[in-house]
């Protein structure tokens, strides 16, 4: 039977007879292997990645005579032919092929006897960067598929109790992949286990020994588990699965050698009665709950060794909460919390709850979580602990994990007038949905992407992670002092992280996304264009880094739609702006369709149409962002935008929600002082100078960035125009410009306050001056409910045509 293999190099046989003369026909050799991986594929596929720049009807010639070659060559039945489209006979065994089908149908076994290394191992055919990306681009496929199927047969070996058969799977994996971490310490692991405490020391020196080639040493769980060899305590360890939850343990502030930058409704039956008189938001947010961990573990985010059910539903046991009042006076109370929130969920789709007798052994007990936790069978615990003083009472709660006891997270604590009680129960549940989003949420995630590459680079893909959005907390707070040499420790990390797994697109768009960012730091501390335009073309260098082996890879489209919206807001070209912001909404429409659940990509659409002063379809793309921004990674971007959307669309009491909802859960975001000034100033909110002054005079303490303090001080000015204190505006408006005269960003803001003040030709000019400093980005601005007063005005009416959807 003729058999092509394409993994571990590149061979193909006739029964036992080898085609060698092919290896001398390489351009024929690629469009085999082409047709043999693709299965079927089209004429016009072959011809764009074999001869990429040449005319189609030579392209189409040549290729039809490669065709008849290979046909010659190997018999006319190898590759057939209907209409336009190219195929492999079925007689034909592609080992890549057999590989793949062996891991669907869960083969784990079958599936690494046929993997006999990577794609095209040390092959090269064609000079062709189409192919060679497409080459890649299967190579890491297939990679990953191969690491998922080492872990599966693992598992199912030591669920067999099968140590051998364990020890061979590793074994052969580290022979492929000397340098997969994971592997090494599973093996070391498993001889010890075995009794052979000397051989597996032995192999750890081996081990060593290797990394030390590179600079590199071994984890630090690897560095523990020789120790307690060397103890003679783990050398008789029965054998275990392998870990698919190796989190490797890392320094919090270590700092990595700096790495060069290269060019981010009732529910039926008895469970409805259980729901029927809760509180309405301890209602609605348990169905949020059961949503999204649904969702989250239908779509195959939770794999792992956690206790579930059967077809992978977790188990939530929810502990009696503690009273610790003094006297222990809330005890009844702190079972009705229980009691509530486990009726709430108790019918909820995608999770098993359990009940109160379930739970009740527990009560007021002694026994450790992870006890607990084995005994109910459970993934997740959440617990909590009541307390009250003479005044307040309050609240904790915790999210632990089922399987160590570890407590993932606590809760903010929720504190309340001390006979509140119906406040803290909804605030309980509204707690506790924040609990599974963004910590259950993250967990799941971050199982998945365990599964796309080794130890080593999710370590440092993790600690880049860490360092990113530790530069953006600090760029947010306005703590910028030390944000830039964070981002670039982030941006080192994740070179670390890229050089260990090539094939790994997650590392490369990290690095964009962390320049991104960087570009923005630059931009509010007053850096130069020059350094802000070199941090924009490397992020977008990165975006288009990892396009290139994945053209359909959402994250990357969405980094370049990202930098393109930074680009075009500062040009004076209106239509190269129109042009970049056009293909910026290809590229999220793109990530989108992809990825339908992509928040970013949504909140990027609300503000590229807000940006054009199309305010209801941004407000629109705002709430489809929160709706399914299931882990609140994005939530206080949504938050500003939804608040400002529902300002300009006339919705103040939306908008006013939203801004304090997002101050309270974002405090010192300058976001949430941008509108909450906006809304004092320009809205039918209620006034409440005083709360707006104290408010604003705190977040100015701890504010180093002149740009952001001008900026808020001229919106300022705008609050006392509405209280009717015109002299204090105008010492205002003075005061802001002074900080930074050259700054043109107050000037739309200066021209909201003379329209307040009913000075309509100077706010007219002031509008004008900054229209022609900022074509590109002035829609929004001429648009805005804050200029409805000059809306006749014969000068407002001028660039009002300007700003029609028609003319841009």
């Amino acid at each position: 039977m003729p058999h092509l293999h394409l993994l571990g190099g590149l061979r193909a046989f006739d029964g036992e007879r080898e085609l060698a003369s092919l290896h001398a026909q390489k351009i024929r050799y690629a469009a085999l292997v082409f047709v043999a991986a693709e299965g079927e594929t089209t004429r016009d596929a072959l011809m764009g990645v074999l001869w990429p720049d040449r005319d189609p009807d030579r392209a189409r010639h040549t290729l039809n005579q490669t065709i008849y070659e290979l046909r010659k060559t190997l018999g006319a039945d190898w590759v057939q032919t209907t209409g336009d489209r190219l195929s492999l006979s079925r007689r034909i065994s592609v080992d890549a092929r057999l590989f793949e089908q062996a891991a669907e149908r869960g083969d784990y076994r079958v599936a690494l006897e046929l993997y006999r290394g990577d794609f095209l191992a040390g092959t090269y055919l064609v000079e062709s960067q189409p192919f060679e990306e497409w080459a890649e681009r299967h190579r890491s496929r297939l990679k990953r598929l191969h690491r998922k199927c080492v872990r599966e047969a693992l598992r199912e070996a030591s669920a067999r109790g099968e140590s051998a058969a364990a020890l061979e799977i590793v074994s052969a994996a580290v022979e492929l992949d000397p340098f997969d971490d994971e592997m090494q310490h599973e093996r070391i692991r498993l001889v010890a286990a075995a009794g052979r405490p000397s051989e597996a020391l032995q192999i750890f020196r081996r081990y060593e020994e290797l990394l030390a080639r590179d600079g590199l040493k071994p984890l630090d769980d690897t560095v523990e588990l020789i120790q307690r060899i060397r103890l003679g305590t783990d050398s008789r360890l029965p054998a275990q699965a392998a870990s698919t939850e190796l989190v490797p343990s890392v320094p919090a502030d270590a700092t990595p050698a700096t790495v060069g930058a290269v060019p981010q409704p009732h529910p039926p039956g008895r469970a409805g009665r259980l729901w029927k008189g809760l509180p309405r938001k301890l209602v609605a947010v348990a169905a949020l709950i059961a949503l999204i961990v649904g969702i989250g573990y239908w779509a195959g985010l939770a794999e792992g060794p956690k206790p579930v059910l059967a077809g992978g539903i977790p188990r939530i046991a929810v502990l009696y909460f503690n009273d610790n009042s003094s006297g222990g006076d809330l005890g009844y109370f702190a079972n009705e919390l229980t009691a509530d929130l486990i009726s709430a969920l108790h019918g909820a789709p995608g999770i098993t709850v359990l009940s109160t007798g379930a739970v009740a052994r527990y009560r007021g007990g002694a026994i450790a979580l992870d006890s607990i936790a084995r005994a109910l069978n459970a993934t997740y615990l959440i617990s909590g602990d009541l307390s009250r003083d003479s005044s307040r009472i309050r609240v904790l709660l915790m999210l632990s994990d089922g399987e160590t006891g570890a407590v993932i997270s606590t809760s903010e604590a929720i504190d309340h007038q001390r006979d509140d009680y119906y406040a803290v129960r909804d605030d309980v549940a509204a707690n506790a949905v924040d609990l599974l989003k963004k910590n259950l949420g993250i967990a799941l995630r971050l199982r998945a992407i365990r599964k796309e590459t080794n130890a080593r680079a999710l370590e440092l893909f993790q600690r880049a992670q860490d360092r990113r959005e530790r530069a953006n907390r600090q760029l947010w707070a306005s703590q910028t002092s030390q944000a830039g040499s964070i981002f670039q420790q982030a941006d080192s990390l994740a070179a670390l992280a890229e050089a260990r797994d090539r094939g790994w697109l997650r590392p490369i768009v990290l690095r964009g996304q962390i320049a991104h960012d960087h570009a923005l730091l630059a931009l509010l501390t007053n850096q130069s264009n020059d350094r802000m335009r070199v941090l924009l073309d490397s992020a977008r260098l990165h975006a288009e880094r990892a396009l290139a082996k994945d053209s359909s890879y959402a994250p990357a489209r969405e980094l370049r739609a990202q930098v393109l919206f930074r680009l075009s807001s500062g040009l004076a070209d209106t239509a190269r702006a129109n042009r970049m912001l056009n293909t910026a909404e290809a590229d999220l429409n793109v990530a989108i369709n992809t990825d339908p659940e992509r928040t970013t990509s949504l909140s990027l659409l609300s503000v590229i149409a807000y940006l054009r002063g199309d305010f209801n379809r941004a407000l629109w793309a705002a709430k489809e962002a929160l709706r399914l921004d299931a882990y609140l990674e994005n939530l206080g971007e949504i938050y500003a935008r939804l608040a400002i959307t529902s300002f300009e669309t006339g919705n103040d009491g939306e908008a006013r929600q939203w801004c304090d909802t997002g101050a309270q859960r974002f405090p010192n975001d300058m976001r949430f002082m941008h509108c909450t000034l906006v809304l004092q100033g320009w809205s039918t909110a209620p006034l409440n100078l005083p709360a707006v002054q104290s408010m604003l005079r705190l977040y100015l303490r701890s504010d180093q960035d002149p740009w952001n303090r001008g900026f808020l001080e001229m919106l300022m000015a705008g609050v006392y125009v509405r209280a009717g204190q015109i002299d204090s505006a105008r010492a205002v408006m003075r005061r802001a410009r002074a900080y930074e005269p050259a700054n043109r960003s107050l000037v739309w803001i200066e021209s909201a306050n003379h329209t307040l003040l009913g000075e309509r030709d100077t706010a007219v000019a002031l509008l004008r001056s900054y229209v022609a400093d900022s074509p590109s980005g002035s829609a929004s601005i001429v648009l805005s409910r804050m200029f409805e007063p000059l809306r006749d005005h014969k000068g407002f009416t001028e660039l009002m045509r300007f700003h029609t959807p028609a003319s841009r």
